[in-house]
């Protein structure tokens, strides 16, 4: 019953907001998202290059 509640009022907000207002926010938002992670996978792909801390390396 909560569920078919929740569903109905979310519906019906959501039919009286796309008839007053456009989808913009939410183009401009999935643009910056798919940018993001764009970058974060270009990212994730580069080569790690190892990194030694000076306490770590061996005393000559």
């Amino acid at each position: 019953m909560v569920a078919g509640a929740a569903a109905y009022l979310s519906i019906r907000f959501l039919v009286r907001y796309f008839e007053t207002r456009t989808l913009t926010p939410f183009a401009i938002y999935c643009l910056l998202m798919g940018a993001l992670c764009t970058v974060r996978f270009v990212v994730a792909q580069l080569p790690r290059v190892p990194v030694r801390c000076w306490p770590c390396q061996p005393r000559q």
